[in-house]
């Protein structure tokens, strides 16, 4: 089951609405294979922020793929990391997504958007 959260606002810099989500995820590093398990934070077309459950000793601009569990459907994208925060918060950029993984994206997206819409009417 996901869970969806609300973000905190703040000015944004980033041209992709971020989606706040929590469930298990992966990063897997594309040369050496070693996979730090987490929790995905939020998605967007463009990436997702991933926070591992140990320290993620590797750098930036490296290839990795992400494994990730939404609204029913298993996610494995490829990307870059782009950024790393205190050693545990990771930012990924989705890089070379085939037209399959754009579309599933999409649809993940327009899913979170609807499940967050239907909890704020909820709450009203």
């Amino acid at each position: 089951m996901v869970k969806i959260v609300s973000m905190p606002g703040g000015r944004e810099r980033r041209a992709r609405v971020r989606h706040p989500v929590d469930s298990t995820a992966a990063i897997i590093l594309v040369n050496g294979g070693a996979r730090f398990s987490g929790r995905i934070q939020d998605v967007s077309l463009d990436g997702c922020r991933i926070c591992s459950d140990l320290p993620f000793l590797a750098g930036v601009y490296l290839k990795v793929q992400t494994e990730f569990r939404l609204v029913g459907a298993t996610f494995q994208l490829g990307g870059v990391v782009q950024m790393i925060c205190d050693r545990r918060l990771v930012g990924i950029k989705f890089l070379d997504l085939n037209e399959r993984e754009r579309r599933q994206v999409v649809e993940l997206i327009a899913e979170i958007e609807r499940l967050q819409a239907e909890a704020a009417t909820l709450r009203n």
